[in-house]
């Protein structure tokens, strides 16, 4: 396996202290996957208080990265998945667009919400055929594990240097003792998950989303209009097997704005940097003017009314993520709002990115955390 790297210079120590982070090509995604199996496995779970508001905001997600294409839009019951690299508990919601998986909702124990179009961790869970299975991701991987034995499920091909946490060696009940010490108690709940991937027919008008819908107080809905803007992006650059996250976000920034064809190899051969080396906040900086653009840094989260000024003058943006000892550069290219809460904080800011592993994805502005591909990444700094 190639690794990726993405180079993170700190403010305190720009000119001595580098922060590495991985940022591998996933393996292509199963869009729309279909299947019509017979099994339906039992999952340990930990208990998630995902309220009709936080369905809503998955939804507009969705709405978003669709084109408002779908007539129904479902959140189904959750999945628990223990990070062992981080040692905190995300929740896997499969997303039914007119009835066929076609999304996954990250959700972080914070409440943080992302959406992603790739399907691959939750179609290798769908296929689990086990009581009492307890799921986890270990350095970049998928594991289902049950009384029975452990099964590797999916690569996300995120590795993990100088890893601290491992699973490897531990029986079942040392690892459910590991994540109860944690606080993740996935002895908690052991519910029977309906079958993912499965079409599924439903009436456009039920409003029932899953368990939480008669679990817990509706919180009420947003009565304003969701306003939308994207850049009209068509030429994504991929990655392929390299470290070229960081490349393929200056490629297609300037693709889009020059009408250029450049891959990400050519920006890298153009810096003169390896396609495993990464590149530094200033460096994605500095490629970009050297195809003629102007752009600056931020080092931190892009403030939402620059996300719309940017996005309202087709000016795409670049978005870099950090967690632990890996991290990631993508493309953000649109955002949408609700007409009813206009705050530059409030939680219906959504930004849409493009990702050079593959797949788009959607996330508040002000959430603490990106959750995506089993991490929880940090957004730290901006070239807008």
């Amino acid at each position: 396996m190639k690794n990726n790297w993405v180079k993170r210079v700190t403010s305190v120590a720009m000119a001595t202290a580098m922060i590495f982070a991985t940022c591998t090509a996933m393996p292509a995604q199963a869009k729309g996957f279909t299947f019509r199996g017979s099994h339906e496995p039992t999952f340990l779970k930990e208990e998630n208080r995902l309220s009709k508001k936080n369905v809503a905001t998955i939804k507009e997600m969705v709405a978003g990265l669709s084109e408002n294409k779908y007539k129904a839009i479902r959140v189904d019951d959750y999945v628990s998945v223990y990070n062992v690299d981080s040692q905190e508990t995300f929740f896997l919601y499969p997303v039914y667009c007119d009835g066929t998986m076609r999304f996954a909702a990250h959700v972080s124990e914070a409440g943080d919400v992302s959406v992603t179009d790739n399907l691959e961790a939750l179609v290798a869970i769908g296929w689990v055929d086990a009581a009492d299975v307890i799921l986890y991701v270990d350095d970049g991987v998928y594991y289902a594990e049950s009384k029975d034995g452990t099964t590797k499920l999916s690569d996300e091909h995120y590795v993990i240097h100088d890893d601290k946490y491992s699973f490897d060696g531990l029986t079942y009940e040392e690892k459910l003792d590991v994540m109860d010490d944690n606080g993740a108690e996935f002895e908690t709940f052991g519910t029977k998950m309906n079958k993912f991937g499965v079409e599924k027919s439903f009436n456009n008008n039920d409003t029932t989303d899953g368990w939480w819908d008669w679990w817990w107080d509706d919180p009420g809905q947003n009565q304003g209009q969701t306003v939308t803007k994207k850049c009209g992006i068509t030429n994504f650059l991929l990655q392929g097997n390299y470290g070229l996250c960081w490349a393929c976000t200056v490629g297609t920034i300037t693709n889009f704005m020059t009408g250029r064809n450049l891959t990400g190899k050519n920006v890298a051969d153009m810096m003169g940097i390896g396609y495993d080396d990464g590149a530094t906040i200033d460096q994605i900086r500095t490629a970009l003017g050297c195809y003629g653009l102007s752009f600056s840094v931020y080092n931190n989260k892009l403030p939402f009314s620059q996300i719309k000024n940017n996005v309202n003058a087709d000016k795409p943006f670049g978005i870099c993520l950090s967690t632990y000892n890996a991290g990631h550069a993508i493309t953000g290219y649109g955002y949408s709002y609700n007409t009813a809460n206009t705050s530059s904080n409030a939680s219906t800011n959504l930004v849409y990115a493009w990702d050079s592993n593959g797949y788009q994805i959607s996330f508040a502005q002000n959430a603490s955390r990106i959750n995506t591909s089993g991490y929880s990444f940090s957004w730290y700094g901006s070239v807008y």
